[in-house]
């Protein structure tokens, strides 16, 4: 009996050691989450016009553009930003990652006609042939979207399909529970209350840039933001307990002619979500203190009230 278990054993032995008859272990798959900021560039090709519609936003090269993504097993949650100088567009997407770093994401966003030549219009992911390589922390392939394009003034072009080519994107960091860093985004204008002004601008702009750098020390923040009126404002604040609220204020002063022009942050008490958007609204004062002329002595001023749109934390 004893000679029979050793015979037995050492065929086992040598069955394992055989390589013709040993059977290659499956792949672990990859558990590494895709949750966090990219950024990178793509190349756009536009099968049914090859220049793009590149009047009034001529196409050169690779296009910039940042993922913010938050992975729940398979599931994505996030936000995609076109930030290059050719065609600038956001949108919050969803989406799936499998166990071999095949992903898939869909998402759109439409808006509403704004003043003169200002159409309603919007864009749509057809298609995302993306794939995250755990190796080497990158995600590289191709997508598709429709989008409306405008080209010059008064000119659209609706229904433009454009091939997003030769994806490329790099993980970036964050700091652990900080808001430090470059935020984008835009906001609209919800409504203006005018002082000594005859009234407001008649139509209230949407979509307006926005740009937020700051840095932070313990719970204090300081930067600079950039709105509508030109030269960034200085601007200082508090953020909240794991960095999901921020309170800002601030101002900036300069000479013009027969005044001063002052622009200050009125309210910015805003939260981050889950993924890492800022969102809420915030006010601020545009105005003028005349200094000389019939005025003198008076302030005039628009006081905007503002709602943050897809503003994210990207790379720098």
């Amino acid at each position: 009996m004893g000679l029979l278990r050793a015979i037995s054993a050492a065929a086992l032995v040598a069955a394992a050691g055989c390589g013709g008859n040993s059977v290659s272990p499956t792949p672990t798959p990859t558990t590494r989450s895709v949750s966090g900021m990219w950024a990178g560039s793509y190349v756009p090709v536009c099968p049914n016009a090859p220049l793009c519609g590149s009047v009034g936003g001529t196409l050169s090269g690779p296009q910039t553009f940042a993922l913010t993504l938050r992975q729940d097993g398979q599931a994505l949650t996030g936000q995609i930003n076109l930030t290059g100088s050719w065609l600038r567009l956001v949108a919050n997407v969803t989406g799936t990652i499998a166990a071999d770093g095949t992903m898939t994401l869909q998402g759109g966003d439409s808006w509403a006609a704004s003043g003169f030549c200002q159409p309603s219009g919007g864009w749509n992911i057809t298609g995302w042939n993306g794939r995250f390589d755990a190796a080497t922390d990158t995600i590289s392939g191709d997508f598709a979207f429709v989008t409306q394009k405008h080209l010059t003034s008064c000119y659209f072009m609706n229904d433009l399909q454009v091939n997003a080519t030769s994806m490329s994107l790099r993980h970036g960091s964050l700091p652990a529970a900080s808001l430090a860093g470059h935020w984008q985004g835009t906001y609209d204008i919800r409504g203006c209350t005018a002082v000594g002004w005859p009234s407001c601008p008649t139509t209230l702009p949407s979509e307006v840039p926005l740009d937020l750098q700051l840095s932070q020390a313990g719970s204090d923040v300081s930067g600079t933001v950039s709105l509508s009126t030109g030269t960034p404002l200085p601007v200082s604040g508090t953020a909240g307990a794991d960095a999901s609220t921020l309170v800002l204020n601030g101002s900036r002063s300069e000479p013009v002619s027969a005044a001063t022009h002052i622009v200050r942050l009125t309210s910015w008490s805003v939260t981050i979500d889950a993924i890492g958007r800022m969102q809420g609204i915030f006010s601020y004062a545009d105005e003028n203190q005349w200094t000389e002329g019939p005025s003198a002595g008076t302030t005039w001023s628009y006081a905007y009230e503002a709602e943050l749109r897809y503003v994210v934390r990207v790379p720098w």
